[in-house]
């Protein structure tokens, strides 16, 4: 009887809960459209990708509004017996109120890229994927370039690593 109370009980917490996401959510204004990508090969034995880096929005109101875009980011290495790791994934040359990563099943607990370690499942590379939704607001009609920023470190083995820096940039244009 006390187990089924508490299972009831984390079920209606869970409704609400995603019931106010939703509705913040909401609030926010989503792209008309979003598209582009870059993939980069072989950088240092480690695969950089990010899918959706050209936004197009629309203001509906005079003032400032609050706007969201999703894009996807990828890594993993090329090599099982090579060592890499993310050190920080930021964005810079916008203002941004929040950005939520959503990680792919196959990342397991591997929630946020920062501090990540690549690693290998029954001798090969795991590929890691994440969902990213940043929310932000702006006032003004114009292009915006923010630049998603990768720090990691790559080598041979760990002690023989060097770290490394990769950029993407992102257009994003309120009509």
């Amino acid at each position: 009887m006390k187990k089924t109370s508490v299972k009831i009980l984390i079920c209606v917490l869970l409704v609400l809960s995603l019931s106010l996401s939703v509705y913040a959510v909401q609030k926010a204004i989503k792209p008309t459209s979003q598209t582009g990508g870059y993939e980069q090969k072989l950088l240092d034995r480690v695969n950089l990708s990010v899918e959706n880096t050209d936004f197009v929005l629309t203001k509906t109101a005079d003032g400032e509004e609050t706007f969201y875009i999703t894009f996807t980011f990828s890594a993993g290495k090329t090599e099982a017996d090579f060592y890499a790791e993310i050190n920080s994934f930021s964005i810079s040359g916008i203002e941004f109120e929040n950005i939520i990563f959503t990680a792919d099943e196959a990342n397991k607990t591997s929630v946020n890229p920062d501090g990540l370690i690549l690693g290998v499942k029954n001798g090969k590379p795991i590929q890691y994927k994440w969902t990213a939704q940043m929310t932000f607001n702006i006032a003004e009609k114009g292009t915006y370039t923010p630049l998603l920023e990768i720090d990691y470190t790559s080598g041979t083995s760990q002690e023989n690593s060097e770290d490394r820096y990769f950029s993407v940039p992102l257009t994003i244009t309120v009509k």
